[in-house]
């Protein structure tokens, strides 16, 4: 199973058990690993997602720093 094939596996399970948090993330890092498929034209492999997943989450840590910066509690609590 493929790392694309496990992240629509828990898409469907994160909306069958109503986990709004789970099914936003997993849904973000589909759209982003299909964003880069259809720019580059390519199938992505399991090395290729991973990346796209640290890249994101790396994405996520700076963007809750910057909040607390500026004092965003707002956001930071999303």
């Amino acid at each position: 199973m493929t790392l694309k094939d496990k992240l629509m596996d828990d898409l469907k399970e994160s909306m069958k058990n109503k986990e709004q948090v789970r099914k936003s993330v997993v849904t973000l890092i589909r759209s982003a690993v299909k964003q880069k498929e259809v720019d580059e034209r390519v199938e992505l492999s399991d090395e290729d997602v991973l990346a796209i997943i640290v890249k994101e989450v790396m994405q996520s840590k700076y963007a809750l720093e910057e909040f607390k910066i500026a004092e965003r509690e707002d956001f930071i609590l999303q």
